[in-house]
């Protein structure tokens, strides 16, 4: 019988539940705009956008610009404007944005930075590309292109919905550089990661890090080099310096597959050219990711849990 995709049974779908439950709970964690439309969702109330007015996200150069106040004031932040230099600021926690209207030079807590697309002023309020904003200050943003909606949701209400988690006591093992997991498996503690690696560095060094006794794998769908990863793992097999059972390989379903979750594993699988994996995760809590993990729940092919994008 083929060995299963195993995970991190207890102690992550503990976290992941009560990091989702503690998004609903509290005000301002979650937001949800539609271009075109007036109102907008903040934790699943329906509220206007710009109250009295007809203000709506737009699309720009095949960005999503939204009415700034709108969104970092829904999500606790704050947001001034000088006239006279046309310059918005906004401050979320530790952070500073600084934009200029119609110029592509930003500033992040001091930093220049440079985007790829300008704010503007629609019917007298600020409009600035939401990515940039929801990324400066560490905020998760997700775009629908069927329903055209724009998903903002901040990360401080999970990090702190895992204070205090002491249920789970992991068993490390310092001679074998192993950890006993919930499902009973052992996962190596030091690997190797592979993102950002093109296809030639990803197999290559994939190759080199199983040659010198890495036996932790780690990539990603959105990685976009799965294939040469596990052409890495084929040519040290090959060549007898592992089997596959000495491996573990993980990797995660992007945002995009989750409404096809049966169809992406198989495909997955066939781009690493391994019948299994030992750790698949939903890569981020956003889109349709609740459908994603139902639907993983019923798939005979794996237990899985989300990943969550803490830090």
């Amino acid at each position: 019988m083929k060995k299963l995709i195993s995970i991190l049974l207890t102690l992550a779908i503990s976290i992941c539940m009560t990091a989702c439950a503690s998004a609903k709970e509290e005000s301002g964690q979650r937001l949800v705009m539609t271009i075109g439309s007036p109102t907008m969702i903040i934790d699943g109330k329906e509220t206007e956008v710009d109250p009295g007015r007809n203000t709506t996200p737009i699309i720009q150069s095949d960005r999503t610009i939204l009415p700034v106040r709108a969104v970092v004031e829904a999500l606790g932040g704050e947001v001034s404007w000088d006239g006279e230099t046309n310059t918005a600021t906004l401050k979320y926690a530790d952070s500073e944005i600084r934009l200029v209207i119609n110029s592509r030079t930003a500033y992040l807590n001091g930093q220049e930075q440079t985007l790829d697309v300008t704010p503007v002023i629609i019917d007298d309020r600020t409009y600035l590309p939401i990515r940039f904003i929801a990324e400066g200050f560490g905020w998760g943003v997700d775009w629908n292109a069927n329903t055209k909606e724009v998903t903002v949701m901040k990360q401080d209400n999970i990090k702190n919905s895992l204070t205090g988690l002491s249920e789970y006591n992991p068993n490390f093992d310092l001679e074998k550089g192993t950890v006993m997991l919930n499902s009973g498996y052992e996962m190596p503690i030091l690997g190797i990661g592979t993102y950002r690696l093109n296809l030639e560095q990803a197999e290559n060094s994939v190759y080199t890090a199983l040659k010198d006794g890495y036996r932790l794998i780690d990539t990603a769908n959105a990685y976009r080099n799965e294939r040469a990863v596990g052409r890495g793992i084929k040519r040290a097999i090959d060549e007898g310096i592992v089997s596959r059972d000495e491996i573990f390989v993980t990797t995660k379903l992007w945002v995009s597959e989750y409404e096809r979750v049966a169809d992406s594993i198989d495909e997955t699988l066939e781009r690493l050219g391994l019948e299994y994996v030992d750790l698949l995760l939903l890569h981020q809590p956003y889109g349709s990711y609740l459908e994603g993990y139902k639907a993983m729940e019923k798939n005979d092919k794996a237990i899985v849990v989300m990943e969550l994008p803490l830090w």
